[in-house]
């Protein structure tokens, strides 16, 4: 079988879930390959990359939780630095997009913020590895990790 391949067009932009950094981070093998590509085109600028503040809440919880300095190091100086990623506040209007996707489907509040940011920001994809969640109708696609 095959090595699989995946294209996200120029100059789209693409919303990342918190699970693609815990993953990058944690040196999770299974998606090594596909999450390196992933970053390095955005960093190269192919594409541009949204994540929520919610995400680095996400990420740093465990390392703070193991008193991993390191690791809350590497963490910060990433998302403080790295290119072509902009970090999006909860704002109010996002929060109330929240709440209308909560309304309509059977989310969690952590997964009805990230598509809200996403459809906030009018990004092209969203990148999950939430098999669990059901999408409704949204602006965007959805883009499983797994199938990447």
């Amino acid at each position: 079988m095959g090595e699989k391949k995946f294209f996200i067009e120029k100059s789209k932009k693409v919303m990342f879930d918190s699970m693609i950094f815990i993953y990058a981070f944690e040196h999770n093998e299974e998606y090594k390959t596909t999450i390196r590509s992933l970053l390095q085109r955005l960093e190269e600028g192919v594409y541009f990359g949204i994540i929520s503040t919610l995400t680095i809440a996400e990420c740093l919880t465990k390392p703070k939780k193991d008193a991993n300095l390191a690791q809350v190091a590497r963490y910060t100086a990433f998302f403080r630095h790295f290119p072509h990623l902009s970090i999006i506040p909860l704002t109010f209007e996002i929060a109330e997009k929240t709440a209308e996707l909560r309304s309509r489907m059977s989310i969690r509040t952590p997964d009805a913020i990230q598509l809200a940011t996403a459809w906030h920001e009018h990004c092209d994809y969203f990148i999950t590895n939430d098999k669990d969640m059901k999408y409704g109708e949204l602006p965007f696609a959805i883009l499983q990790l797994s199938k990447l």
